[in-house]
């Protein structure tokens, strides 16, 4: 248990990005040290697929249950994620407590554009994985214009993506016909649905409970990538709570990107805007404990739900319809970003950058930039 202790701590307090964090938990578990095979490690890679929660998080879990069975699994989630959470929680604190600074606050918003350039550039990279062929195409642009134009509930565009990627899956000779049939019979739902209020936001509970039943279903959400996060904390922190501005959720955004560990650390960011330290905390739990509870009860059911035909189906209409809903958030905050042509300059340097150098210092530049213009 120490071992994994020191392990995972490391980890968490090194691993930028997940595709790079996994090829440092890879590293550290099969070449290193050898608890698992490498093939045993490509195998549940692919399993984590089905599991909400960030893929690097998912890893560590599944690794340290491997190597000291459930409570193994739990201290390895827990260290490879507090690094994270208490980087944020300082990096939370000077925002907020010292964004009135000139200098601050300049810093801050010199980031924003380079923020907007890593969601687009997300959204390319995730749709070169998850955009496959004509129907994930059109989920791709269902996605867009729901989320964007109708400004429909995230889930429910998630959704719709993947009872459509599980009719494609299952009858793809019928072609795009399938899909147009099935968009328009489940289009007038959202009608129905939208102008209703969120069951959370009626019921007459703290911020703290608010900030927890929202968090726990945003990261009962997350597959696979922790992007999925980015729509969904920008329609329910706001544009419904109004919990955070655009320019704070950008920062926000900012900074889980630019920290070590996973995306969804984030969460920490918004919590502590809620309620400081307290706030940081319960976020976190609550966007993290679905990644925790459900891989540590199901793990030895995983392989027969991954190969069901109906699970790939949905979960690559989900993937094709989150590329999407983050494009949509991207769009919508380029106005709050780009306040002159110095931040298009910014915007469009970052997207040139992004292929070469790694996010933090390209936040790091453009938040100079912003002190010294």
């Amino acid at each position: 248990m120490r071992e994994i202790f020191w392990v995972f701590s490391k980890l968490g307090a090194t691993a930028f990005g997940g595709p790079f964090a996994v090829a440092h938990i890879e590293r550290e578990v099969v070449e290193k040290r050898g608890w698992v095979s490498s093939s045993w490690f490509a195998g549940a890679l692919g399993m984590m697929e089905i599991v909400p929660g960030p893929t690097a998080t998912e890893m560590a879990i599944y690794c340290g249950y491997m190597r000291a069975g459930l409570w193994g699994g739990f201290l390895a989630g827990l260290c490879y994620t507090y690094p994270s959470f208490l980087m944020m929680l300082v990096l939370a604190g000077i925002y907020f407590g010292y964004g009135v600074v000139p200098s601050v606050s300049a810093f801050f918003n010199g980031i924003s554009p380079a923020v907007v350039a890593v969601l687009i550039h997300a959204a390319y990279r995730m749709a070169r994985g998850s955009i496959g062929n004509a129907g994930h195409l059109f989920l791709f642009c269902l996605g867009f214009v729901v989320c964007y134009y109708l400004k429909a509930p995230v889930l429910l565009a998630l959704l719709m993506g993947g009872v459509l990627g599980m009719l494609w899956e299952k009858m793809p000779r019928w072609g795009l016909g399938i899909l147009l049939s099935g968009g328009q019979a489940l289009l007038p739902i959202y009608f129905l649905i939208s102008p209703l209020p969120g069951p959370s936001l009626a019921i007459p509970w703290p911020k703290l409970g608010l900030l927890f039943l929202h968090m726990l279903k945003i990261g009962s959400l997350v597959f696979g990538g922790g992007y999925v996060i980015v729509p969904f904390m920008a329609q329910d922190f706001v544009d419904k709570l109004h919990w955070l501005t655009p320019e704070e959720f950008l920062v926000g955004f900012g900074l889980g990107k630019a920290t070590p560990g996973p995306l969804s650390i984030t969460a920490a960011f918004v919590g502590y805007k809620v309620a400081g330290i307290l706030g940081a905390l319960v976020g976190t739990v609550g966007m993290f404990f679905p990644c925790f509870a459900i891989l540590l009860a199901l793990l030895p059911t995983f392989e027969r739900w991954r190969t069901h035909p109906s699970a790939h189906g949905f979960f690559r209409g989900v993937e094709a319809v989150t590329v999407g809903a983050v494009l949509a958030v991207a769009s919508g905050l380029i106005q709050e970003a780009l306040s002159d042509w110095s931040s298009l300059g910014v915007l469009v340097g970052s997207l040139c950058l992004l292929p070469f150098l790694e996010t933090v210092w390209i936040f790091v530049m453009a938040g100079v930039w912003g002190v010294v213009k």
